[in-house]
């Protein structure tokens, strides 16, 4: 807690050494400085523009191995009513919260057993939501900007036996295909995946494989980000830097391109990220959307027939949602203010600055990082367990009935083993 986001480290020390200065340092030489041995002192030396004064401060910190768990996947329980005629039947739905595809490359270098990846945490999640009988699958990948490549293919594999995931064309032409292979279905009941425009690279090879294999329901922003190309970082002398090159374009089993046009949602909900301009398209110069021959892969055929009936009471639930009607006022007055947010203003208001700070200390993350989701508050979450239940319910070919969220805090696998206990106990 003693370091905050926009503090400025102007000096690094190695114990009780004197402090180099790295102002103007390259970033690499000044990340070589503070690393180093677990249980050893660096000492940072921070300055902090707080209001009208800025203080400077050195800030000694012990060394060691960080694991990032608030960027792990995270699994949540919730329940979700339905009136099946005249009749309620619950339906359980798990939520896996899926923030970047990551993977601990170095103790897979060193051939460690138990090196942490976002794979192995996904298979981890989806075994204690089996425990709990859940009726469906969300995995949410809303601003999930990528990762490991290797792991977006093998998370894929999650959810079906083997095939295909992506196909990669190098500048030469040539093109070659990546593949899960291991032949096992971790898990094959009904599977939805959320997306915003922030959804990017490895999440659109994941979102657009399932989609191609008309595994699971996309549901979302109209699109992802549209990031569908790949990049070498070449140095070109110590002095000049380095030049970032693109080297190879990523594209789906199907052979569409995920660069530009990204992936588009089978279901569209209305959303304010959609107004932004967010995405690929948005860049001067970017790589245009293509198409290339077609992989060999089976389909499921789980979302084609239900898409439409899925839609229809999606929209008509939509239109008398408090929180989409919210929604649908915020995105008007966007629209509404488009000519005020292209004019700056040249007097700046202290006021104002003040309550960026202290909505930036509301935001920490570090005090955020271990909170649940916020049901309450999230319309799009809302309605994906709607149209979950939907889904399931078609599947089973049942007519769909009235869906009531039973519980707007999820129940964790905690939270289980702690009632199984009660129900025990004389």
């Amino acid at each position: 807690g003693k370091i905050k986001v926009d503090d400025k480290i102007i000096a690094v020390g190695q114990g009780k050494e004197p402090p180099v200065d790295v102002i103007d340092m390259d970033l690499r030489e000044v990340v070589k400085l503070i690393r180093g041995a677990r249980g050893t002192e660096v000492r940072l030396t921070v300055v902090r523009q707080a209001k009208d004064k800025t203080t400077k401060t050195v800030v000694p910190v012990i060394r060691e191995k960080i694991q990032l768990q608030d960027r792990a996947a995270k699994s949540y329980v919730y329940n979700v009513n339905v009136k099946e005629g005249g009749k309620d039947r619950k339906y359980k739905m798990g939520v896996i919260n899926l923030p970047s595809f990551y993977m601990d490359f170095e103790g897979r270098q060193n051939r460690e057993k138990n090196f942490k990846s976002s794979s192995k945490d996904m298979r981890n999640e989806i075994t204690k939501l089996k425990k709990q009988n859940v009726d469906a699958v969300i995995v949410d990948l809303r601003s999930n900007g990528g990762g490991s490549l290797d792991e977006s293919i093998s998370i894929a594999g999650l959810f079906f036996d083997k095939g295909p995931v992506v196909q990669i064309k190098a500048m030469d032409g040539s093109r070659y295909v990546q593949e899960d292979k291991d032949g096992v279905t971790y898990y094959d009941g009904p599977l939805m995946v959320m997306i915003n425009r922030q959804s990017a690279s490895a999440s659109e090879i994941f979102a657009g494989a399932i989609q191609d294999y008309d595994r699971g329901v996309i549901i979302g922003d109209s699109h992802t980000f549209g990031k569908g190309t790949v990049q070498n970082l070449n140095d070109i002398d110590e002095k000049l830097g380095a030049i970032k090159v693109t080297i190879s374009k990523f594209y789906r089993p199907s052979g569409s391109s995920t660069q530009l046009k990204g992936v588009e949602a089978d279901l569209v909900l209305p959303s304010i990220s959609d107004e932004y301009e967010i995405g690929e398209k948005f860049y001067d110069y970017a790589l245009p959307w293509e198409e290339i021959a077609k992989s060999k892969y089976k389909t499921f055929s789980l979302v084609s027939p239900y898409k439409k009936k899925l839609m229809a009471a999606s929209e008509t639930r939509i239109k008398e949602d408090k929180l989409f009607k919210d929604l649908y006022k915020d995105i008007e007055e966007y629209r509404k203010n488009e000519k005020e947010r292209s004019r700056v203003r040249l007097y700046e208001d202290k006021k104002e600055d003040e309550k960026e700070e202290d909505k930036k200390e509301e935001e920490d993350p570090r005090k955020m990082a271990d909170q649940e989701p916020n049901l309450d508050e999230d319309a799009h979450l809302q309605e994906t367990l709607r149209v979950a239940a939907d889904y399931v319910q078609l599947l089973n070919n049942r007519k769909l009935g009235e869906i009531k969220l039973l519980d707007l805090k999820p129940v964790s696998v905690a939270d289980k083993k702690k009632e199984s206990k009660t129900k025990k106990m004389p």
